[in-house]
């Protein structure tokens, strides 16, 4: 049998490990925050792309379906074309 001092320092030496893994674990909590408010912050970012982007591509139909928007996107390829041949 494990004498009383034996017994109170392994009690000391777990409570010391216990510490350890207690600090370990708010550091870990902290970082996972961290982290998850950067990817929420991306995800917001990203939602607000993807809205713009759908904005932009239901002006674009509406611009190529339209008689004088078909002529102004033809009016810019051509220019666009003008453009690369006169950089060459």
């Amino acid at each position: 049998m494990e004498s009383l001092e034996d017994l109170k320092i392994k009690n000391s030496q777990l409570n010391n490990r216990l510490s350890l893994l207690e600090e370990r674990t708010r550091v870990l909590q902290k970082e996972l925050q961290q982290q998850l408010n950067l990817r929420e912050s991306e995800l917001v970012e990203l939602k607000r792309y993807h809205d713009k982007l759908t904005y932009l591509e239901k002006r674009y139909r509406a611009l190529s379906n339209s008689i004088l928007g078909k002529v102004m996107l033809n009016y810019w390829a051509l220019r666009k074309k003008v453009k690369n041949r006169l950089h060459r």
